[in-house]
């Protein structure tokens, strides 16, 4: 790989970290102790007693990004959903390859399910992520099905990365945009730095498209969204397909004439790297603006009919 994306992937890192650090946020910032390593999460308090927890990861290629970056997005999800937030930071590569990431995921929603002192239905646990952040939310079901914990009710998939062992230049419905451009390069160091070992990319933990049937039938109900222009867009509708035929309860949304990460730049365009001008300039006809909110309302009723004990 050309040592100029290895620095500009390496320059977005620094400044993501520095700007996570600093900005400020709606809910509250706090530590949690894992044994040998501590986590930050920030705790969005519903604002009724007994309500839902949801756990969110942020995007990022398992590589930049960090939680407080998506403060307005939490927040929305806070306020729109009537639901405990918790944003967890988990440990990135290339530092941290695989499972670190999916162990803090997991060890985080243990922590806060059986020992936090926040007043919420602790019987009502969900994961909610985008890209990256999706494939976390997707892994940590199948990793807690793996050793029969039911805890985890609902997940809210956002154009989830489920196949880590192929790039997007081989999904692309254009792969011609893709080759030779920055934008496939910094995918393929994505995937070298969160899984160096190739033996690993279809574990069903790295990559939950690979999953096996048995595993996917203990799964809880899902809604998956998929942007109509995104390179991850056919894994996420064959991930959707398998939930299904497996018998577990899923819908599916995809947004029309929206793009990878859609939904976090709806609400935090300035924090994750985009200036006012370029929302403008994507929500130009008002098409960002509706599929925010349908994602939002479709969120909504999931979580609504979930909490209600219905389908």
């Amino acid at each position: 790989m050309p040592q100029n994306i290895e620095r500009v992937v390496e320059m977005i890192v620094a400044q993501n970290q520095a700007a996570n650090q600093s900005v400020s946020v709606s809910g509250v910032r706090e530590t949690v102790e894992l044994g040998d390593r501590a986590i930050e999460t920030i705790f969005y308090p519903a604002g009724r007693s007994g309500a839902p927890i949801l756990f969110v990861f942020h995007g990022g290629g398992f590589v930049f990004g960090g939680h407080a970056l998506n403060d307005g997005l939490w927040d929305a999800l806070r306020n729109h959903l009537h639901i405990n937030v918790v944003s967890v930071n988990y440990r990135k590569g290339v530092a941290n390859p695989f499972p670190a990431a999916l162990n803090d995921a997991d060890e985080v929603i243990g922590y806060y399910l059986n020992h936090s002192p926040h007043d919420f239905a602790r019987d009502k646990a969900a994961v909610m992520g985008s890209s990256a952040g999706a494939n976390l939310s997707a892994a940590v079901c199948l990793k807690r099905a793996l050793r029969g914990d039911r805890s985890i009710g609902l997940q809210l998939l956002c154009y989830p990365l489920v196949d880590n062992d192929t790039l997007p230049l081989a999904k692309s419905k254009n792969p011609e945009m893709l080759r030779n451009t920055p934008a496939d390069e910094i995918n393929t160091y994505f995937q070298r730095a969160y899984l160096p070992n190739p033996a690993n990319r279809k574990e069903p933990l790295a990559s939950p498209l690979f999953a096996p049937d048995e595993l996917i039938k203990a799964l809880p109900p899902a809604v998956i969204f998929i942007a109509e222009y995104d390179d991850l867009a056919p894994e996420a509708a064959e991930y959707a397909e398998k939930l299904e035929a497996a018998g577990v309860c899923v819908q599916t949304y995809e947004a029309k004439d929206m793009f990878h990460g859609y939904f976090e730049f709806a609400f935090d365009s300035g924090n994750i790297g985009y200036t006012p001008e370029m929302v403008d300039a994507a929500n130009a006809d008002g098409s960002l603006e509706r599929e925010k909110l349908a994602t939002l309302l479709l969120m909504q009723r999931a979580v609504r009919n979930w909490e209600c004990g219905e389908r």
